[in-house]
């Protein structure tokens, strides 16, 4: 979220406490240093719903010094917009813009109900960021599985071709066509984690973790399915599974 203030402002400051106690990450902009442009101003009122005389710091020195109390009433919003776009003084702070909110000033039962949506998108994201970790640890211990597996192919390679004279080159490309198909099978598991991900940002709020559930089940069985199959077909299944279960 954009939040812009005037640091000196003990309103600000207030605002400013407010958001940090509530773990709310925002980019911070100083009013004095870069002053909201036009445009910016036009799409804040507009997508505030509000006058644009809301946004005017009516107990500023500067609001006073020109005497806009008396000469806004006859100036249209688009004379007013351009006004406020000449000096952050003139514009009224703290403001806060994100997630479809648009605050002027601070009054923090306001901000609560506000900022509502937005704390538990937060939430949701956390959910979402652990269960993705914890699918991705799922899939490595799959592929920490399939390199055991690489392993004792390697071993009983060099032990049939010792004891019973078996040649390894078959045994070598079978490992290196199990290696590849993993790694195909990873990257197409990744990328529908991916899609997932964006489908939840997209509905940012009330998406459970079904689409993840629903990922998991696709591509995880998919992957042992295919592990399985390279290996159980062409290698004892039973020497597999005892000792490098899936």
């Amino acid at each position: 979220m954009l939040f812009i203030c005037y640091p000196k402002c003990t309103t600000c400051q207030k605002a400013k406490a407010y958001l940090d106690g509530s773990g709310i990450p925002y980019e911070l902009r100083d009013i004095i240093e870069i002053n909201p442009s036009y445009d910016e101003l036009k799409d804040w009122i507009t997508g505030s719903g509000l006058p644009v005389k809301k946004f005017f710091n009516t107990s500023g020195l500067l609001y006073k010094s020109l005497n806009l109390k008396d000469k806004l009433p006859g100036m249209s919003e688009d004379e007013c917009m351009q006004l406020l776009a000449t000096d952050g003084m003139l514009v009224k702070r703290p403001l806060l813009i994100g997630f479809g909110s648009i605050l002027v000033g601070f009054k923090q039962e306001a901000w609560e109900t506000a900022l509502i949506p937005v704390k538990e998108a937060m939430a949701l994201q956390a959910q979402e960021t652990q269960y993705v970790e914890w699918i991705r640890g799922r899939f490595r211990s799959i592929v920490s599985s399939l390199e055991a597996g690489a392993e004792l192919l390697l071993d009983m390679s060099a032990f049939r071709e010792e004891k019973e004279g078996v040649i390894a080159f078959g045994y070598n490309r079978l490992l290196d066509s199990t290696q590849t198909r993993a790694q195909v099978i990873a990257e197409k598991f990744l990328s529908s984690l991916d899609d997932c991900r964006c489908a939840t940002k997209l509905k940012s709020r009330g998406l459970s973790g079904d689409s993840y559930r629903a990922a998991e089940s696709k591509w995880m069985k998919e992957a042992a399915a295919e592990i399985r199959r390279v290996l159980g077909t062409e290698t004892d299944a039973g020497f597999w599974k005892t000792r490098a279960p899936l």
